[in-house]
């Protein structure tokens, strides 16, 4: 991977960047995935100037220029790698945090939400960035250095998807998000609301001063298994049903194709079949 700067950004900042692109797309929110993805992107995207051999010379204002973010980009490295910093933009590294985006629509049927996920940096100064734009603003950078150089012309990053109104998903308007925790660990999740305004197409902020919102976090139900197992040389059956570990239970919420499903049954079964035999014997 570090033999070759093409390689570099095809197996190392790219797959990182991706990584986390796609992380922010699941409707699956906790235990800090977003966030260390989010980190692993970003180191990857700031250190690949130590490993191209016509950036290790180049001015750091040369970086500055072509991409403002590359500044930031370093301050969120830094607290990342070691904790409060008395400069830079960043103060601390809880101050890199995840956030979840409700947004307010409005249908026909009355006022619905729905529900994204981004890792939010809070400057200093005050204000609020989204890591996504600031790592895809530095990566652009890269490809348009590397193509600087002869390489990755046939490169093209995704355009950015343009903001469409996505449709009611539930019959009460609520955004269907899964929260995954782990027992004895504390759980942070930050949220944050704003509506659509229909008149002027445009996102708003909602000013929440003063509401009190609440909202309810139920265990999944247990997932029971119904499981045959055929004996191939004497043609005997077992069959019965086992209950799985929560552990199981969210793998196998996660799930998306009956092949998965099916792979899943068959290491469960092998894992069970003493126990089902035993329920037999008895």
């Amino acid at each position: 991977m570090f033999d070759d700067p093409r390689a570099q950004f095809f197996e190392n900042v790219l797959p990182a960047y991706s990584a986390f692109i796609e992380s922010l797309k699941s409707d699956v929110s906790g235990l800090s995935r977003d966030l260390r993805l989010g980190k692993d992107a970003a180191l990857a995207l700031f250190h690949l100037r130590e490993h191209v051999p016509w950036a290790k010379g180049k001015p750091w204002p040369a970086f500055l220029k072509a991409c403002p973010d590359y500044g930031l980009l370093q301050d969120i490295v830094n607290v990342f790698k070691h904790g409060a910093r008395h400069n830079g933009q960043i103060a601390k590294p809880t101050d890199i945090f995840e956030t979840v985006v409700l947004t307010e629509y409005e249908d026909a049927e009355g006022t619905y939400h729905s529900a994204e996920k981004e890792v939010t940096i809070h400057l200093r100064d005050g204000s609020r960035r989204d890591m996504k734009t600031v790592l895809t603003a530095v990566l652009t950078m890269w490809v348009t250095e590397f193509k600087a150089q002869g390489l990755l012309q046939r490169f093209e990053l995704p355009k950015p998807e343009p903001h469409v109104i996505p449709a009611r998903c539930t019959a009460n308007g609520g955004a269907p998000l899964n929260l995954e925790m782990r027992q004895g660990l504390r759980f942070r999740q930050v949220y944050r609301l704003q509506k659509f305004n229909t008149e002027t197409g445009k996102i708003e902020a909602v000013d929440i001063t003063g509401h009190n919102y609440t909202f309810s976090i139920y265990k999944a139900p247990p997932v029971n298994l119904d499981i045959s197992l055929t004996n191939n040389e004497t043609g005997e059956k077992i069959e019965g049903t086992v209950q799985l570990s929560p552990d199981e239970t969210l793998q196998y919420d996660g799930l998306n194709t009956d092949e998965e499903r099916e792979t899943f049954g068959a290491a469960i079964a092998r894992k069970y079949a003493a126990q089902l035999l035993c329920r037999q014997i008895d």
